[in-house]
């Protein structure tokens, strides 16, 4: 959420016919506010965990809250500085899927808590398919998070109450395979080819439904300098559903 705002400021600020050093006073001004309740946040969640016990049953939802602040206070920073860089020019060839080994189950375990308090809120089913033993992948812990965060988040703003949501990870000699799903109203063929097109929302524009059409955008864009990309199923279950696959590769073994 606060990425997506983060993208509708800058967009703004840069159609903004201000004087460039007003925008970029602007923006750091967005981010400092931005920063300071996140930060709150992360503080009284801090002082909640010490006040539970490890047997509390409210424990891994405070812990869940912990993990994802620190990763928007992480996003937070990742987007100043980025935005104080001068950008660099890509070339052809995709990132190496390198750096450190990322354990999925660790990296998943916040989105996966956060999506169970979700579903129990709102009356839907989650569902988590996943093997006991999942390999080490080569990608950024960042990257992951926010491409299955914001899936989920598409999944659950598209599901109706009573409907199923799902997330799993089938795993392949050579790829991982991780798919987001549900049982929602589908998308329309048409619709299709433009999903990741920012700002495109379709026929849901005109829904009650809120959103800004940037969360596909965004997974799409982080994915792509390593070569990666994400597929579109619409419908997946009977007539409806929609489940989004992203393929990633296995460390070949000697």
């Amino acid at each position: 959420a606060i990425a997506c705002v983060l993208d509708q400021r800058q967009q703004w600020l840069s159609h903004s016919p201000a004087n460039p050093l007003d925008q970029q006073q602007r923006f750091e001004d967005l981010l400092h506010q931005l920063r300071n309740p996140v930060a709150a946040i992360r503080t009284f969640v801090k002082l909640l965990l010490k006040r539970l016990e490890p047997d509390h049953q409210g424990r891994p939802l405070a812990e869940g809250i912990a993990k994802e602040t620190e990763r928007l206070m992480a996003l937070l920073e990742d987007y100043r500085q980025q935005r104080n860089k001068t950008p660099a020019l890509r070339g052809s060839q995709p990132l190496p899927l390198a750096g450190k080994p990322l354990d999925l189950s660790e990296t998943l375990s916040p989105l996966i808590t956060a999506a169970q308090a979700r579903a129990e809120m709102e009356g839907k089913t989650f569902i988590v398919e996943m093997p006991p033993q999942l390999p080490p992948i080569w990608l950024e812990e960042r990257v992951l998070q926010e491409v299955v965060g914001n899936l989920l988040d598409n999944a659950f703003k598209y599901t109706p109450k009573g409907g199923t949501i799902g997330l799993r990870l089938t795993l392949t000699p050579v790829v991982l395979e991780l798919t987001v799903w549900d049982t929602g109203c589908g998308i329309p063929a048409e619709a299709q080819s433009r999903l990741f097109e920012r700002g495109y929302r379709g026929i849901q524009a005109d829904s009650e439904i809120e959103g800004s059409g940037l969360g596909l955008a965004i997974a799409q864009d982080l994915l792509r300098p390593y070569g990666l990309s994400l597929q579109v199923t619409s419908p997946y279950t009977g007539d409806r559903g929609t489940a989004f696959t992203l393929w990633i590769p296995l460390p070949v073994k000697v």
